[in-house]
């Protein structure tokens, strides 16, 4: 099991590499602060595939904050 903090977000994850009647998968749990509960984010089929679900969520919520963003969300919507 990993625990890691994202440098960008600050949000925590969990990695639990599983094994379930000979079939491998990771699972990836999340919380947005310390102080919160872990929840479920996804399952994946490796490691290397729930770092890519980090990196994906990291900078969807990096875009999501950024004001040109939201500005442009606004206008279009």
């Amino acid at each position: 099991m990993y625990e890691v903090q994202s440098k960008n977000t600050g949000h925590y994850w969990v990695i639990m590499p599983l094994i379930d009647h000979k079939f491998k998968y990771v699972r990836l749990m999340h919380k947005y602060k310390k102080e919160h509960e872990y929840h479920e984010q996804t399952t994946t089929a490796s490691v290397l595939d729930a770092v890519l679900e980090i990196i994906c969520h990291d900078d969807y919520k990096l875009h999501t904050k950024n004001p040109i963003f939201e500005q442009f969300v606004q206008q279009y919507s």
